[in-house]
């Protein structure tokens, strides 16, 4: 409503970060992309919502005159979000799985073709054929459906 309402009385350059961010804003229209999906995810939570929030208070701006209620709103929202984004600020995830990449593709030589469960790195998004296979020089693929092996 607040991006709306800003197109409407020409305020363009309070929409600045809007036109800057309206790449983005693709990702939550593309049916191709699903909200699981890696990069609409870390679109979504740095971009598109950090936009929604600013266009909100600034809406709520306009149409309240006591400036202390839009001061309150954007002071719990930002604090709000605060508690929910510290803890994934020293967090990183899979960090030892590049040295267990690396202590793995020792077993194996590179005449060997190394099979990959999928779920072997507990994640789906985390791929370990990846690096080694260009890092350590193993020919690793990932099979998705185990019952295939007995097929063969």
């Amino acid at each position: 409503m607040g991006i709306i309402f800003f197109l409407k009385n020409k305020k363009y350059e309070l929409l600045t970060i809007a036109f800057i961010s309206l790449p983005v804003l693709i990702y939550l229209i593309n049916p191709s992309i699903s909200s699981d999906h890696p990069w609409m995810l870390r679109r979504f939570v740095f971009v598109v919502l950090p936009m929604a929030i600013l266009y909100s208070v600034l809406f709520l701006d306009k149409f309240f005159s006591r400036k202390i209620f839009t001061s309150i709103i954007l002071f719990l929202l930002l604090v709000m979000n605060l508690i929910v984004f510290i803890p994934y600020i020293s967090r990183a995830d899979n960090e030892n799985l590049l040295s267990e990449t690396q202590s793995l593709s020792h077993n194996f030589t590179n005449a060997d073709l190394v099979l990959v469960d999928r779920d072997a790195s507990g994640s789906g998004w985390s791929m370990v054929t990846g690096p080694m296979s260009f890092l350590y020089g193993k020919q690793a693929v990932y099979f998705f459906n185990p019952s295939d092996l007995a097929k063969n």
